[in-house]
């Protein structure tokens, strides 16, 4: 088995894990070959989208998809890591505006300081904080707008976002699966 297989065999076992002992993680999808995962995150507070006031709509539930990993996967000289899209709306400086004919938004996990030797797992958890706006260290943002609004509202004392801080939006602002709850 060479080593990207015993890596990506590696990964799907820790992916599981994190699945199994997380009830708000679950693997939605598996593709063996080529390589894909599509996850979802539940309770997971995020911005959706902003209302003409400035003001954050927020969405709990998010699906991404992990996928792209490139043949010399994990090797560090190569810079191999996979590609990520979160298939559902969200507001942020690292992911890319929503293609709504797409259906999907690139997200800049190189903002998120994935390395080469971060196993998928770890990287789920990592997007569950740059969702939450726990990291703020956007780096080369891939949505402008995302970060120029996150400057304008830092200290309004919204983020990070979720339970860990106990900044929960109201219920009356929180988006399950494109419906306001």
């Amino acid at each position: 088995m060479s080593v990207r297989d015993r890596r990506l065999e590696s990964d799907y076992q820790g992916l599981l894990r994190l699945c199994t002992f997380n009830k708000n993680i679950k693997l939605v999808d598996y593709i063996p070959e080529p390589r894909k995962y599509v996850i979802q995150m539940s309770n997971v507070v995020g911005v959706e989208s902003i209302s003409s006031d400035d003001s954050p709509r927020y969405r709990t539930q998010h699906i991404l998809e992990i996928s792209k990993f490139p043949a010399k996967y994990p090797d560090p000289l190569y810079e191999a890591i996979p590609t990520v899209y979160f298939t559902t709306p969200i507001f942020h400086p690292n992911v890319s505006s929503f293609e709504p004919i797409e259906k999907k938004a690139w997200t800049c996990i190189y903002g998120t300081n994935m390395t080469e030797n971060q196993p998928v797992n770890l990287l789920v958890l990592r997007l569950i904080t740059m969702i939450q706006y726990a990291n703020t260290d956007f780096g080369s943002p891939a949505n402008y707008s995302a970060k120029e609004w996150y400057e304008r509202n830092k200290h309004k004392g919204w983020f990070p976002l979720g339970k860990k801080s106990g900044n929960q939006p109201p219920e009356s602002q929180k988006v399950k699966w494109g419906k306001k709850t």
